[in-house]
């Protein structure tokens, strides 16, 4: 055994050192691909609000590092750009008592997402962000296909949604 070891130690470094080689460069790869900035982000919801409309988005950062978001912009067909409100700003309130006859009503304001927003690695969240739209083109684009840019301090992101297949649940009592 040792003999064979001592006649092919050459064939042996070489094989070695190829595998550190290849496991090397292979967590590079992994490494640089886990750093990539990865967000997903979905449309669940569109409501008309004071002056302008509010939709209920849900982000979820898919990436080891955190991700700041900015602002959203909405591009409507004909080109024109409708960003999002970047102070928190009241947009309605919830009543909900759990049972009306006995119980004591509670209202909570509910107030639009204040921008930057930060997302830890991994994590997913739930906004409320209020365009400021004139009243003529609301109904006109939440029957359209926009398209949404995402600001955020690594890469802007986009993607078109068709407003006039996000659901229509009261989340909001406006």
């Amino acid at each position: 055994m040792t003999k064979f070891l001592f006649d092919n130690k050459d064939a042996i470094l070489y094989f070695i050192s190829g595998a550190a080689f290849v496991m090397s460069t292979f967590q590079t790869i992994v490494y640089i691909v886990r750093k990539l900035a990865k967000i997903k982000f979905d449309v669940l919801n569109k409501e008309s609000a004071f002056s302008g409309i509010v939709l209920t988005f849900r982000f979820t950062n898919l990436s080891d590092l955190p991700i700041s978001i900015h602002s959203i912009d909405i591009i409507a067909n004909d080109g024109i750009t409708y960003s999002c409100q970047l102070l928190k700003e009241w947009i309605s309130e919830r009543y909900y008592p759990k049972f009306p006859e006995t119980d004591i009503p509670r209202t909570e304001r509910v107030y639009s997402t204040e921008f930057p927003t930060n997302l830890d690695s991994y994590q997913s969240s739930m906004n409320f962000v209020k365009f400021e739209i004139p009243e003529k083109t609301i109904s006109k684009l939440t029957n359209e296909n926009v398209k949404i840019i995402i600001h955020t301090n690594r890469r802007n992101f986009s993607k078109r949604v068709n407003l006039k297949r996000v659901n229509l649940k009261p989340t909001l009592s406006l």
